[in-house]
């Protein structure tokens, strides 16, 4: 009798949590390990056992290592170009000085979709100190205004790795992950700036830095590319994959029937063989035969459906949105190839840990679907459905809870998904689309953000804060920010439950 999948599943949460927590090892050697230990445990041949682990974290590179290396690319020329310098500045413009909160957030909001979040913190906490310095007030608005942007889509709308390894896990289409991220990601940002104001009325926290990052301010330095120009690596690439999800939709419609479908009417009595163009396009008609029209426009329909696939696959969508990042770069600061190349190979740095520890993420939710969970969680349930309300309370409860106990929201995100992919989880089980699932299952991984997130120290040591007034602030923050993303996600899953 084999080892029961509850078990295997225990097993390997404890093995990464112990890893990290206890033993402080790197996320990538813990997620690799604890897939090891969840093969061995699971079912299989076992001289495969070892391989398969393998071979599940070259599947998950496949699907995200090109993506996540170009949004790296992506953000590094952004910065470097002035291209996000002219968004925050276009923001503070448009909100004006007495709105500058709600311009923080809106920008956090935009550049943390392709840049990660500490980098975007870093770009924007001079304006926090720069703004402090004419007013002396709101410096904790500021702070959290930035701060609220920047993690909703960081953890809701790919390309950045955790909601982007979500829509690989649970099988969603990434055109419609980024569309639904953003949108629920909206009204949280609306709540999440109205409790940033009320901080600040609670807690008025005065700047008591004076770093260089303080002196340095968000001076340009040369010309910046326009507004459009400095969004086009943003919002191209969510048009692009936006075209694939609606050519996939398309590919599923009802079509007329194909050329080899065709049958050929007969030649009339009176006239063997002649050919009566009106005669025998209406007869076609009445007898749902397709006409040359209908077989030209489902050509065409083909035609453009993987036109439509090409351009919109992620992998292009983000390689042409990093030409223009670099070569916007390369036009407004007159950098050389060569330091273009350095500016590159620094980006790729970073990328590649975040690609090894997600790929490592993979093979350890593989590893945990070859235990026999999903048939266990269908024996659990009989009729086949989760409920609804439930499965998505305890996905942001062990999102949180994983959160809670290791510090990373993106292996808190990777695990979560993992061992509901491993579950079965889809539209058939939850009663609702999967996206629901993973906006949140990023929710929870919001909650809980404490000493041991690296998140929680940038805040601290960027903003000046003590720990003490961390705690009372971003962590307050980022919990409710989760709490109201699950209970958007949860009225969003009734309301439009796209099933």
């Amino acid at each position: 009798m084999g080892i029961s999948p509850w078990l295997i599943l225990a097993v390997g949460l404890a093995t990464v949590l112990g890893l990290m927590v206890l033993g402080r090892v790197h996320a990538f050697v813990a997620l690799v390990v604890s897939a090891m230990v969840v093969s061995l445990l699971a079912p299989g041949v076992t001289g495969e056992k070892m391989a398969r682990v393998a071979e599940a974290f070259g599947t998950t590179a496949a699907k995200i290592g090109i993506v996540i290396a170009m949004a790296a690319l992506v953000g590094k020329a952004m910065l470097e170009s002035g291209a996000a310098d002219r968004i925050v500045r276009s923001a503070l413009r448009l909100f004006g000085p007495q709105r500058a909160a709600a311009a923080l957030c809106a920008s956090g909001f935009i550049l943390a979709i392709p840049v990660f979040f500490d980098t975007v913190f870093y770009l924007l906490v001079p304006l926090a100190y720069s703004l402090w310095r004419q007013t002396r007030r709101n410096y904790l608005l500021y702070l959290t205004a930035i701060a609220a942007g920047g993690v909703i889509t960081h953890t809701l709308v790919p390309p950045t790795p955790g909601p982007l390894y979500m829509a690989a896990c649970l099988k969603i289409d990434l055109g419609l992950m980024i569309v639904v991220g953003v949108i629920l990601g909206l009204p949280v940002a609306v709540v999440a700036l109205q409790v940033c104001h009320l901080m600040n009325r609670w807690m008025p926290i005065p700047m008591r830095i004076l770093s260089e990052h303080a002196s340095a301010g968000q001076e340009a330095c040369g010309r910046l590319p326009p507004l459009w120009l400095a969004l086009l690596p943003v919002v191209l690439p969510v048009i692009l994959i936006s075209t694939q999800t609606v050519a996939n939709l398309w590919a599923e419609a009802p079509k007329a029937p194909t050329s080899t479908q065709w049958v050929s009417p007969a030649p009339p009595a009176d006239q063997p063989g002649a050919v009566r163009p009106n005669a025998d396009r209406s007869s076609d008609a009445a007898q749902g035969r397709p006409t040359s029209v209908q077989q030209a426009s489902n050509t065409a329909a083909v035609q453009i459906a993987q036109l439509a696939k090409l351009i919109g696959d992620a992998n292009f969508a983000l390689f042409l949105s990093a030409v223009i990042a670099l070569g916007t770069l390369m036009g407004y600061r007159g950098w050389t190839l060569r330091q273009v190349a350095a500016a590159c190979e620094e980006a790729l740095s970073s990328a590649g840990i975040i690609i090894l520890i997600t790929s490592a993420g993979g093979a350890f939710g593989a590893m945990l679907g070859q235990s026999g969970l999903k048939e266990a969680v269908q024996h659990l349930f009989p009729q086949g459905s989760l409920p609804p309300a439930g499965a998505l309370a305890v996905a942001f409860l062990t999102a949180s809870l994983l959160k809670i106990a290791q510090g990373s929201s993106t292996v808190a995100i990777m695990t979560t998904a993992n061992m509901f992919a491993a579950m079965g989880a889809g539209a058939d089980t939850l009663g609702f689309h999967p996206v629901y699932l993973a906006a949140t299952i990023a929710s929870g991984s919001l909650v809980g953000s404490w000493m041991n997130d690296s998140g929680f120290w940038i805040f601290t040591k960027m903003g000046g804060l003590t720990e003490a007034e961390s705690l009372r602030s971003w962590t307050v923050l980022l919990a409710l920010i989760g709490t109201c993303g699950f209970l958007v996600s949860l009225l969003a899953s009734w309301l439009v439950p796209l099933v």
